[in-house]
């Protein structure tokens, strides 16, 4: 049965990608991967936004938001800034 979580995770690791792959796709960008804080183990691989490079740290909280491009929403994650370190 499917359960609802809250969204929150934390930055296990990430890269920055610098290779245009294809046209209306920006670069540079972060593919990172998370664990949400309900199961360790739950893992998303997904893009990290909002946060500059050099600002990016392991096991750093970061929160799910959404981005809709035409009739899709894509799960992004951004530093949790509310979550007490």
């Amino acid at each position: 049965m499917p359960e609802a979580v809250s969204g929150k995770a934390t930055l296990e690791t990430w890269t920055i990608n610098r290779q245009k792959w294809f046209r209306g796709l920006d670069e540079p960008f972060v593919v990172g991967l998370v664990t949400l804080v309900e199961q360790d183990g739950l893992n998303l691989t997904t893009n990290i936004v909002n946060c500059p490079f050099d600002q990016l740290e392991f096991g750093m909280p970061v929160r799910l938001i959404f981005q809709n491009i035409e009739d899709v929403w894509l799960p992004l994650f951004e530093p949790d800034r509310m979550s007490p370190e």
